[in-house]
């Protein structure tokens, strides 16, 4: 499941890091995106939220992991959380000039 290695790297997470955060061992991890297992049910929707990216994107049957509008917003936020206070200025002065533009 090649998704959840996307995922994981996206978020900038080990699979250590994942796994101590979804409750299971590196190895369960490992071989999820190894393909050699699949997460259950439970699993699968946590590893999903902790993510942040739909259950469809991880099982392969959606490509954008951020099709839904909550998904892209819940991104943003997380990315934006992360960035110095002088790399926000710059962000906020881009959205301003891009939101000004009449472009679509």
């Amino acid at each position: 499941m090649v998704n959840i290695t996307h995922a994981r790297i996206d978020k900038g997470l080990s699979q250590k890091e994942l796994a101590d955060l979804m409750g299971v061992s590196a190895a369960a991890v490992s071989q999820w995106e190894s393909g050699g297992k699949r997460p259950q049910k439970a699993n699968l929707a946590k590893l999903a939220e902790v993510l942040g990216v739909s259950t469809e994107y991880l099982l392969g049957k959606e490509e954008n992991p951020f099709q839904n509008v909550e998904g892209i917003d819940r991104r943003i936020m997380e990315i934006i959380k992360s960035l110095s206070q002088r790399k926000k200025v710059l962000l906020l002065q881009y959205l301003v000039g891009l939101s000004a533009s009449s472009e679509e």
